[in-house]
């Protein structure tokens, strides 16, 4: 074994263990069938593979394979790759070989990631997940547990297993080169492969080893030309955690400036910084405009909310119009909270006043026009918190 396994605690298994003893079970999931698989399919790490090796050596930690009640898996819709025309047919597939088959005991279990609580992260077996539950009732299976959070890559070796990772079926189904070209795009604009030539080359050849060179190479092909549309565009992960590159968090830290939010700072911090930060894709965001009001009474300080795009924008135009949109919307808010101020204090106050002591203010936007500046040694033509027209922009 690679790894030694770091048991979970005692009362999340508890809690595992105490839906699971009501749980519907027609499968026939029971410990002693655990036993058996692990006998017949060791835990996949274990099969020298080199990216499993290199995910190890990394800080991955293996858990061990446990029972869990399928309420406690999570799976993300939203980034699974299987192209939807091959959804029925494999559903299908899957339907059959349980009803036939049962559980087959020699073949890997779903995969899930372990966070430290009771929900896991489903990373494997999301067709299998949906078919025991929606087919058969089921309640309850066994899923190999690894924990990511301690590699410095963790989201990337995520979405790495979620490539990797087996069907149920003995003749499995083989994602298709359109499913893998997905999971290139999504991976890059998560921030979790970098957008260049070498590390979709990287990236390809680890996720689609079943394709033939010449599935891999369109599948490159179309991954570089299709982030090569937009190499002059940077977009940014709102996702956080280690192994995430080009997110907010991260981005702000290097254009030194505090963190967004009041995590992991004190009042004191708060105040001495003088500010408080905030990025929103929407100039009325509803949720940043809430934590900003109330943040800002509760601390004292002002609020600067920084603009960004959410997608990209095919040019500089395009992009200066959202940014003029975002402060149409901006401004539009700050009416509504003026309005309401007025019917609150039910006074025609100065609104001059207003203006000048309103707490939540206009940050700028984040850099996003990064086309090199030949002018600038050849920097990107936006590198700081900038305006609409993408001049630089002091917040203070």
């Amino acid at each position: 074994m690679l790894n030694s396994i770091s048991h979970v605690s005692s009362d999340i298994t508890s809690a595992w263990a105490k839906q699971a003893h009501n749980a519907n079970n027609p499968l026939g999931v029971s410990e002693s069938l655990v036993d058996k698989t692990l006998e017949l399919c060791p835990p996949i790490h274990e099969n020298d593979d080199p990216i499993w090796e290199e995910m190890m050596s990394s800080g991955v930690i293996y858990m061990g394979r446990y029972i869990i009640p399928t309420a406690f898996v999570n799976y993300n819709n939203e980034l699974q790759t299987r192209a939807k025309s091959n959804d029925q047919s494999n559903l299908q597939d899957l339907i059959n070989d349980f009803k036939s088959n049962g559980i087959l005991l020699d073949k890997q279990p779903p995969i899930a990631a372990y966070n430290g609580v009771p929900t896991v992260e489903g990373k494997s077996g999301y067709h299998r997940n949906y078919v025991i539950k929606t087919e058969f009732g089921q309640e309850v299976y066994f899923y190999d547990l690894y924990n990511f959070t301690a590699s410095p890559r963790g989201e990337y070796y995520k979405e790495i297993v979620r490539n990797l990772s087996n069907d149920h079926k003995g003749a499995f189904a083989l994602q298709t080169k359109h499913d893998y070209y997905k999971s290139v795009v999504n991976s890059i604009k998560q921030g979790l492969v970098e957008n260049s030539v070498e590390a979709i080359d990287e990236y390809v050849e680890i996720i689609a080893k079943p394709l033939s060179e010449t599935q891999k190479k369109w599948i490159k092909k179309e991954a570089i030309a299709t982030e090569s549309a937009v190499a002059n565009f940077k977009t940014y992960s709102t996702q956080r955690g280690q192994g995430v590159k080009g997110n907010i968090s991260s981005s702000l830290k290097e254009m030194g400036l505090p963190a967004a939010g009041i995590e992991n700072r004190s009042r004191k911090e708060i105040q001495d910084q003088g500010f408080i930060l905030y990025c929103a894709a929407d100039g009325d965001s509803q949720s940043s405009w809430m934590r900003a009001i109330s943040n800002s009474v509760k601390y004292n300080v002002p609020v600067y909310i920084i603009g960004y795009s959410a997608h990209t924008k095919p040019s500089i135009v395009d992009l200066q119009s959202f940014r003029e949109e975002w402060i149409d919307d901006f401004e539009m808010q700050k009416n509504v909270m003026q309005d309401f101020v007025s019917k609150v204090i039910d006074d025609d106050f100065e609104f001059i006043t207003f203006e000048s002591n309103f707490p939540v203010r206009m940050g700028g936007f984040l850099p996003q026009y990064t086309k090199p500046n030949p002018n600038d040694n050849g920097a990107p033509t936006e590198h700081t918190i900038v305006d609409v027209s993408g001049k630089p922009f002091n917040i203070i």
